[in-house]
């Protein structure tokens, strides 16, 4: 009974918590697309989510060299490229920021950025990993 429990409860921990993305060893990051990319931080159920959030949920206030800022529905999204920080106040955030796993408001902010911009910055997240802190307020 006690192993079942634990195998049950080690199940339980899977589901709330992803692996950290990695790039795929056969391209370099500059190779992949957004697409790709997004589908590294959010796998294909949650990107095929959050390319469904309707466009006009999303709102893209402030856009800098240094900041872009925004909303996704009534959750915040602030990106701080500087002092590479993404913070974002949803509860599947919350959850998966440790592994740097990211939710689908922030995969529709994304897709709704330039996608020039969107794919740099995915990319400098994937090279990067470890100097990038994801928070939530």
């Amino acid at each position: 009974m006690d192993e079942a429990l634990k195998r049950f409860e080690q199940a339980g921990s899977k589901r709330t918590r992803r692996p950290a993305p990695k790039p795929p060893t056969r391209k370099k990051i500059e190779e992949l697309s957004l697409e790709d990319i997004l589908r590294l931080f959010h796998g294909a159920a949650r990107l095929e989510q959050a390319a469904g959030i309707e466009d006009s949920l999303v709102s893209v206030s402030k856009t800098t060299a240094e900041t872009i800022e925004g909303t996704v529905k009534d959750y915040v999204v602030q990106i701080e490229l500087k002092n590479h920080t993404i913070m974002h106040d949803c509860q599947d955030w919350r959850n998966n920021m440790g592994s740097r796993n990211m939710c689908k408001h922030l995969g529709k902010f994304l897709l709704n950025l330039d996608r020039h911009r969107a794919t740099d910055l995915l990319q400098d997240i994937l090279r990067n990993r470890e100097q990038w802190r994801f928070i939530a307020p």
